[in-house]
């Protein structure tokens, strides 16, 4: 490694990492986890400043790209992230597809200190129509982006239709349970009593399939099954399910 590391031009390697386009954010990033102790060195004589006003005009497609870059900038991160146009990235960020969320997710992730500073800027009101408008099938990829949003993920769900959500859910299919209980999970107690308590638990309980990869499904129906269950005459939703099991 140090024979071929010593014989490498490395300020010739940074002038073309320093000239990248933002699709080869990912490559710089690459070669500088791979450059070992040599890392520092290349670092200081990349020119962030020049790779900022790139990273700025990266769509929406590309912020997962500038996540990388962010993530592997080391100490040079305040000369990339101090000099990014924020406000840019917000409003693209804000009329992301909800096929998107995973690269806003990425970039929110490499943010660290400065996540809120993004957060702040969306327009959660636009970014909240394409989601509440999504696609059952879709719920998985908008759990891992209320992770990516950790203790703010407030400000997406405030402003979700969620009686549309809860209709849609209690219509969906067998194989899209999984990416539906993982939503609900990602859910604050607020926003989460107020799904439980429209969608039809017992339909999904029973709906749900016997599987070793679905139990963790089936329990999280079966829970709020139990907790929306009524008192009324004749069979309850726990006895439905329970006479549903029974007969499998």
């Amino acid at each position: 490694r140090e024979e071929l590391g010593g014989r490498i031009k490395w300020e010739e390697l940074a002038a073309r990492a320093s000239n990248a386009e933002v699709s080869q954010f990912g490559q710089v990033g690459a070669l500088l986890e791979a450059s070992g102790d040599r890392r520092d060195g290349l670092r200081g004589k990349i020119r962030w400043e020049e790779l900022a006003p790139r990273a700025s005009n990266a769509q929406v497609s590309q912020f997962g790209q500038v996540g990388t870059l962010l993530e592997v900038s080391g100490d040079r991160r305040e000369e990339l992230g101090g000099r990014i146009k924020w406000e840019e990235l917000a409003a693209r960020a804000s009329n992301a597809q909800v096929s998107q969320l995973d690269q806003v997710g990425r970039l929110l992730e490499a943010l660290r200190d400065r996540r809120k500073e993004l957060v702040a800027k969306i327009k959660w009101k636009e970014l909240a129509f394409g989601v509440s408008n999504a696609d059952v099938s879709q719920l998985l990829g908008i759990a891992r982006f209320l992770r990516a949003l950790e203790d703010d993920r407030g400000v997406l769900l405030q402003e979700l239709a969620w009686q549309e959500l809860a209709l849609k859910i209690s219509r969906c299919r067998a194989e899209d349970l999984i990416g539906v209980t993982t939503f609900a999970a990602c859910l604050d107690d607020k926003h989460c009593s107020e799904l439980s308590r429209d969608v039809d638990w017992a339909a999904l309980s029973m709906r749900c399939q016997l599987q070793s990869n679905m139990l963790r499904a089936l329990g999280h129906c079966l829970k709020n099954t139990l907790k929306n269950d009524t008192k009324a005459k004749g069979p309850t939703d726990c006895d439905k399910v329970r006479a549903d099991l029974r007969a499998l």
